[in-house]
């Protein structure tokens, strides 16, 4: 992770026991895998919420096919 106000978000939310440490190290190796423009939409999401960020980081999303 080389942002460092990522870091800190992900650390305060841990800090604070919002989320434990599997929720915490399934969110970081997930954001690790993201390209930079998704990176930046975690970014805007944990601005608003760290905790909630997270949590939708570790979850198992499915997104719906984009269709015609």
């Amino acid at each position: 992770m080389d942002d460092a106000a990522t870091q800190r978000r992900f650390a305060r939310a841990y800090e604070s026991g919002e989320v434990d440490s599997d929720e915490l190290t399934t969110a970081v190796k997930r954001y690790d895998g993201l390209d930079a423009d998704e990176k930046a939409i975690v970014q805007r999401s944990m601005a608003r919420s760290d905790t909630d960020a997270i949590r939708l980081m570790r979850a198992d999303v499915t997104a719906p096919a984009m269709g015609s």
